[in-house]
């Protein structure tokens, strides 16, 4: 889908840009499973929104989504759902209570490029996704990080965030 598909120098900052595409700032609040990686609750808080953790299913190690359910506020304006390990997170109740709630609902796809839940692949599921592709992922370039929009409101935003974020030097 190259027209819903961003390129990053990072998958945090592929995150960022989703974030900051969706208008997500000072006040907001994000649900972030309490199982991830710093840069993912970091970009975030770069925002200047709060991240709040919601506990992992033991079994899976994937984020519980009735604990991130329960999390939700009338400040929520994101829920993140991360795929660890290869094991796609079962949504639950999330994608029904995020749509009717006009909560986005976004997928950490880093460590699960290639699964699918319920048929359908990981990065589909959510409104959006983005994923790294960093020497020690899954599937690697060496750096990088994509963004996928799944919900065309998102696409004109991220196109003018795009260019706001500049390319590191060699």
């Amino acid at each position: 889908h190259p027209e819903r598909t961003f390129l990053f120098f990072k998958g945090r900052v592929a995150l960022h840009a989703i974030l900051q595409a969706a208008g997500i700032n000072e006040g907001d609040e994000v649900v972030v499973p309490g199982f991830t990686c710093v840069v993912v609750p970091a970009a975030v808080c770069y925002t200047g929104a709060t991240p709040r953790f919601y506990d992992i299913d033991p079994r899976t190690l994937n984020g519980d989504p009735e604990r991130a359910a329960a999390l939700i506020t009338k400040r929520t304006k994101a829920v993140i759902l991360q795929h660890n390990f290869g094991y796609p997170c079962d949504p639950g109740c999330l994608v029904d209570m995020c749509r009717e709630r006009g909560i986005l609902l976004l997928e950490d796809c880093a460590h699960a490029v290639g699964a699918a839940w319920s048929g359908m692949p990981v990065g589909t599921i959510g409104d959006a996704s983005f994923c790294s592709l960093q020497w020690s992922k899954p599937a690697t370039t060496g750096l990088g990080g994509i963004a996928l929009i799944n919900t065309p409101e998102l696409i004109e935003p991220i196109k003018a965030v795009v260019d706001t974020y500049s390319e590191p030097s060699t």
